[in-house]
């Protein structure tokens, strides 16, 4: 089940959107100002927030940038203004998307599923990519001790692979651990030329 955090003054609309958004599957906390709105993102987590434009006489872009953007959460404007300028603005905070009012529940849902299908997915590709770098990190880390191996002893390239990974298997230790602390003892002696 996924959270969402509604934040809309016109407390007709909070009440009936949030009611069929509900009945849809999803949890929402429905706030019908900044203040709460910030309040409640201070002490919980939301999947996506869905944001009037114009609350009472604030612009919530402000809060989408400050509040939401550094946090991760997706968010949608939902707006009475539909000019271009109002687009451009939304979009260039970073909102996921902008629905015109007046709207219906059923033109809202794929909206909200696009923008939460597209989260996950670009939080998906962030975890493969922080491990990619990780994996490429430790893999320039090898590639470097066995280099300093084999320069140290003047044995071919899987030679010295085999010999870091034997040292590595007779101490119980991660073959990168050891290469990293080669790598590290060899930039340090560097240091003292």
């Amino acid at each position: 089940m996924h959270k969402l955090l509604f934040v809309e003054d016109n407390r007709i609309i909070l009440a009936s959107i949030s009611a069929q958004l509900a009945e849809k599957g999803y949890q929402i906390d429905s706030v019908d100002n900044l203040e709460d709105a910030g309040r409640m993102v201070e002490t919980k987590t939301y999947d996506l927030a869905l944001l009037d434009y114009w609350i009472a006489t604030n612009s919530s872009l402000d809060f989408a940038a400050t509040r939401l953007k550094p946090n991760g959460t997706p968010f949608i404007f939902l707006t009475a203004y539909s000019d271009q300028p109002t687009v451009d603005a939304c979009l260039a905070i970073g909102a996921s998307s902008y629905l015109a009012k007046p709207f219906e529940v059923h033109q809202l849902v794929p909206i909200i599923e696009t923008t939460l299908a597209r989260h996950a997915d670009v939080a998906e590709h962030a975890k493969r990519g922080d491990k990619l770098e990780r994996a490429l990190h430790e893999s320039r880390e090898i590639s470097i001790a066995v280099g300093i191996s084999m320069y140290s002893h003047g044995i071919s390239d899987k030679d010295a692979f085999a010999r870091l990974r034997d040292k590595a298997r007779s101490e119980r230790r991660k073959l990168q651990e050891l290469c990293a602390e080669i790598v590290s003892a060899a930039n340090n002696l560097a240091k003292l030329n």
